[in-house]
């Protein structure tokens, strides 16, 4: 709801007025966001930290999994036998289910961190909208 005050005029039927389209609204969106920005970037922290931690789960056991290649390949090599790989082969399958599941676990916190970003993104463009609005303007009336 917008407003028109008086400024100055009056003597010839002539005079200056301010109007307001919704300057305090403006105001009040602002703050909104700006609350709702600082919010999103300590949920985006808190993400990070468990992110982070995942993530060196999942190198962690992808570099188990390497080596248990390694060694399954070297057991190969190293007997015709298929007897003589299992022992290699299990554990190759061990690591590889220990990769899975710290992937897992470290996949929906990346996802939950691009879902918080984007949002935090989205709040940073909408102030700057309300914040780029000219609510006010002076003119003359009669």
């Amino acid at each position: 709801m917008g407003k028109a005050t008086i400024t100055s005029g009056g003597e010839d039927g002539s005079y200056q007025i301010r109007l307001d389209y919704g300057k305090d609204e403006r105001t009040k969106r602002v703050n909104e966001l700006t609350a709702t920005i600082e919010g999103l970037t300590t949920k985006i922290a808190e993400e990070q930290i468990k992110y982070d931690a995942e993530k060196l789960k999942v190198d962690a056991a992808t570099t188990r999994l390497n080596s248990a290649i390694d060694a399954y390949v070297s057991a190969t090599k190293a007997s015709a036998n298929p007897a003589d790989w299992k022992p290699a082969l299990e554990a190759f399958k061990a690591r590889q289910k220990e990769l899975f599941d710290a992937q897992s676990k470290f996949a929906p916190i990346g996802i939950k961190l691009d879902e918080l970003s984007a949002e935090k993104a989205q709040a940073i463009k909408d102030r700057s909208y309300w914040e780029g609005l000219e609510l006010e303007a002076n003119q003359q009336a009669w």
